[in-house]
C-alpha cells in the first residue's frame, strides 16, 4: 500500500485514487483520510455536486468496512445530496453489488435517508425494488 505524506489534488482525491478502484478497502480509506487535510478534501463537492462518498457508494467493489472508515471521518457526508439530488444511500441502493451490511452502515449514519427522496422523487427503497433486491432494506424498518 502506498503511504501519502501530503493530500493529493482534488481531481485525484479519492475518486480516481480510491473510490473508483476495484480493490477499495476500509484500511485504504482510513489511511488516505488520515493524511493532514484529506478529510476536508473528502467533503469537497465535484462539479456535479457529488462528494467522494457518492462515488464510493456507486463503486461495486465497496464494502461496509470502506464505508464505515469514510463515515468515521466524514459523517456529515451521508446527509449531503449530490447529482440529481441523490444522497449517498440512494447511490448505494442503485449499486447492483451493494449488500445489506453496507446499507446498514450508511443508513445508521443518517437514518432520515431511508425516507428522503432524490431529485426524481425516488426514495432509496425505489432503487432497491428496481434492482429486485428487497433484502437490502428489510433490516432498516
Amino acid at each position: 500500500m502506498t503511504c501519502f505524506t501530503r493530500p493529493p489534488p482534488f481531481s485525484f482525491f479519492p475518486r480516481r485514487l480510491l473510490c473508483r478502484n476495484e480493490g477499495v478497502t476500509g484500511e485504504a480509506v482510513s489511511q488516505l483520510l488520515a493524511v493532514r487535510g484529506a478529510a476536508a478534501l473528502a467533503q469537497a463537492k465535484s462539479k456535479d455536486g457529488s462528494l467522494p462518498l457518492h462515488a464510493l457508494c456507486s463503486n461495486p467493489a465497496t464494502g461496509p468496512a470502506a464505508l464505515a472508515a469514510f463515515l468515521a471521518v466524514c459523517p456529515k457526508a451521508s446527509a449531503t445530496a449530490g447529482a440529481w439530488g441523490m444522497l449517498p444511500l440512494h447511490c448505494l441502493c442503485a449499486n447492483d453489488s451493494a449488500g445489506g451490511d453496507s446499507v446498514d452502515v450508511v443508513a445508521s449514519c443518517y437514518p432520515a435517508a431511508l425516507d428522503a427522496e432524490d431529485g426524481q422523487h425516488h426514495a432509496a427503497v425505489h432503487y432497491v425494488c428496481e434492482r429486485r433486491k428487497p433484502g437490502l432494506m428489510v433490516r432498516q424498518r
